[in-house]
């Protein structure tokens, strides 16, 4: 099977079928291409180059034919779907298309990886589910189960209606059929291959629910629709745990296994919806950057590095990212007639919640799922940590060396159970550049990577939550910056550089010459770095904060983990949180680069140009339109410039000086009264700068003065 540009080697004879009539997959090898992917035309693999431009629904082929296209139907996955799957559509079957969220989940189960999927109606992941599941039953598997686990009994029967449907229309020398094969609306098999495929739905009882899965050897399990089982929070895991040694078999045996998670998005007011929601965030956001990967071990690795410790990805995939039109979606949405709710779920993917439970407004929560975009550019560290650039790659060390930003970080034990949750913040309008999550990792190798940030980009500061797990990461920060001739207390922020005033004795000490400062003033001082969490500060990020930054600069989120995680965030016990099970580093991360612009002082002991700091920045900029946010940034500048040349009208006294700085005072106080700047004055302005020029010629000519009477007494 070819997976990754290394899989090539295997098959010298290999060709990538670019004359194939499925224009889809054409369309997708360019658009993979466009974003940066090097590994982007796999799926268009051919083993046996004789086939290319046949037929294989052809009544003219030969037996020679038709034994070499079984053959590359079984060993390679790509030609299948390519080339021979059939999509019903009354008496006229359609190809089967490629799209973003299909090749995402084919790629992930063949590498091993289990994964759930999100797409909005009508765009194909449960016929993606059927395609692979009929080539597994009658194409791949020998002696082995497959098992569906649905919502209830008429979706059951529907989901193997379809899979009849779509098996019906494939070339009859492909399938192997037999009076012994049983073919209802509850199972379906495969004698001449011993393969079986059975299903089972959600259960209300406690007890049903627990024994779902009992018996099951399947090395293929689809979970569909898991926010809407009955009991699902009772019956996935016990699935999960009873078909582990199923599918430890099949990695020995080298054989095809995996979950598969398809659903819509659900109700997070629902103990299933919730379960669901909380499962699928455990695992790693999908990126197409896991394509380049050497191999599927290589894959594996990554997906666990940064994920909650499961090898588990979670694509959810809109209707753009699926090349449908905005004009397409707003047809299904009329004719769907659905309530609000049902479209967010159905169309926008969006987990719904009760509006006791919501933390945030609604129309907030709207704002930030719409600034949700794809990552400009994907970066893979060494250590397989992955960090999503909202910046052009090509720009990316320009744009970070000419503007000053904040790294925040909210650190954990790196265990899997909490995330490094890494975000870079632009400190002029508060936008979010990047975004890393990474669950499994050493201590001192993350350490090592935040000091190579904090070198590599000068114009960084580092705020992180000074927890247990911060201080093991505080000193090997400490230790890399010290070696590279950079002064940690000038790169980390430090409450003795907040509290100055207050510890003139500690800042002196932290101010000395880098080299010539003894090294006990960093184990002295080190408890000093990073934001204290204490059930005050906490209450202030999650209410004065929150608040501010959402209004203010939810349109910048951009990255879609920083997104859900936000828009999960509810009202528990009178306080804002996170849901059960769920995660807020990125959310705190986020908030500690706000709290440290907006709250902290002496700014300018880090290198920070506070000239610029928050000049981007507008108090309801999420709200408003793009067009009334650029507005106001321009009054904001126009105001600056205001000041500025007030300032230098004070002091001038030549004539053609002023003549030339009154005319441009009045050309910028003329433009910003055109943007709607009706506080500014040129009238005003102009009687204010004449009564301060007259107060300071007034005190210089007393000054001048008392100097000459002081002259003359010396003289006499």
């Amino acid at each position: 099977m070819i997976l990754s540009l290394d899989d090539w080697k295997s098959y010298p004879s290999a060709i990538v079928d670019l004359n194939t009539r499925n224009e889809s997959w054409i369309r997708m090898a360019s658009l993979l291409k466009l974003m940066g992917v090097k590994n982007y035309y796999f799926f268009l693999a051919l083993l046996q180059p004789e086939l290319q431009g046949v037929d294989p629904y052809s009544p003219d082929l030969t037996d020679h034919q038709k034994t070499l296209i079984s053959y590359e139907v079984r060993y390679n996955i790509w030609y299948f779907f390519r080339e021979v799957v059939r999509v019903p559509n009354g008496n006229n079957p359609l190809r089967y298309g490629l799209n973003r969220g299909n090749l995402s989940l084919y790629w992930s189960f063949l590498s091993g990886i289990d994964y759930g999927l999100i797409m909005i109606r009508q765009t194909g992941k449960t016929l993606a589910c059927d395609a692979l599941e009929n080539w597994l039953l009658y194409i791949y598997y020998r002696n082995q189960d497959m098992f569906l686990f649905t919502k209830d009994d008429k979706l059951r029967k529907k989901n193997i209606s379809r899979l009849k449907d779509l098996r019906d229309l494939l070339p009859v020398y492909l399938i192997p059929t037999s009076k012994k094969d049983v073919d209802n609306l509850d199972e379906l098999s495969c004698s001449q291959n011993a393969v079986y495929y059975r299903t089972k739905a959600g259960q209300p009882g406690r007890q049903a629910a627990e024994s779902a899965g009992r018996g099951l050897t399947a090395p293929y399990v689809r979970i569909d629709e898991g926010p809407y089982i009955p009991n699902a929070q009772l019956s996935i895991p016990a699935i999960i745990s009873i078909t582990g040694a199923a599918r430890e078999n099949a990695e020995n045996d080298g054989t095809l296994y995996g979950n598969v998670y398809i659903t819509s998005a659900g109700r997070l007011d629902s103990t299933e919806g919730k379960y669901m929601y909380n499962f699928l965030n455990s695992g790693m956001y999908w990126n197409e950057t896991l394509y380049d990967c050497k191999d599927k071990y290589e894959a594996r690795e990554t997906v666990i590095t940064n994920s909650g410790g499961r090898c588990l990805l979670y694509g959810t995939f809109n209707h753009r990212q699926l090349s449908k039109t905005d004009e397409w979606l707003k047809k299904r949405i009329m004719l769907a007639q659905d309530t609000a709710d049902g479209i967010n779920k159905d169309y926008f993917n969006i987990w719904v919640n009760g509006s006791e439970y919501g933390a945030i407004p609604s129309n907030l929560l709207d704002i930030i799922r719409k600034s949700e975009i794809d990552p400009l550019y994907t970066e893979v560290t060494t250590d397989r940590y992955i960090i999503s650039w909202y910046t052009d790659k090509n720009n990316l060390n320009d744009y970070l060396n000419n503007n000053d930003h904040i790294i925040s970080l909210d650190s954990s034990q790196a265990v899997g159970r909490d995330s490094n949750g890494l975000v870079f913040t632009n400190v002029i309008d508060m936008g979010v550049t990047a975004v890393s999550r990474v669950n499994e990792a050493s201590l001192l190798r993350y350490g090592e990577w935040i000091a190579t940030l904090l070198i590599k980009y000068p114009r960084t500061t580092f705020v992180i939550e000074a927890k247990d797990s911060a201080r093991g990461l505080i000193d090997t920060i400490i230790a890399r910056l010290v070696a590279a001739g950079i002064d940690p207390f000038k790169r980390m922020y430090s409450s003795i550089v907040d509290n100055h005033k207050d510890k003139e004795t500690e800042f002196r000490e932290i101010s000395q010459d880098l080299y010539r400062r003894p090294e006990h003033v960093y184990i002295k001082y080190k408890k000093y770095i990073g934001f204290n969490t204490t059930g005050k500060t906490r209450r202030l990020l999650y209410d004065t904060i929150l608040n501010d930054a959402i209004r203010s600069t939810g349109h910048l989120i951009k990255d879609k983990c920083l997104s859900d995680e936000l828009r999960g965030l509810i009202i528990k016990k009178g306080k804002v949180d996170h849901m059960d099970g769920a995660h807020d580093d990125l959310v705190i991360a986020w908030l500690l680069a706000h709290w440290f612009i907006k709250h902290t002082k002496n700014l300018s002991y880090y290198g920070i140009n506070t000239m610029k700091c928050l000049s981007g920045v507008v108090t309801d900029g999420a709200s408003i339109s793009k067009e009334e946010v650029e507005k106001r940034k321009q009054i904001t500048v126009l105001n600056d410039e205001i000041n500025s040349l007030k300032q230098e009208l004070l002091v001038s006294n030549g004539i053609i000086d002023n003549m030339r700085l009154e005319k441009m005072l009045a050309y910028k106080v003329g433009q910003a009264n055109a943007l709607g700047d009706s506080t500014l004055n040129l009238d005003t302005i102009m009687r204010s700068i004449d009564e301060n020029k007259t107060n300071k010629t007034s005190l210089r000519t007393q000054l001048n003065n008392l100097q000459n009477q002081n002259l003359y007494r010396r003289r006499y």
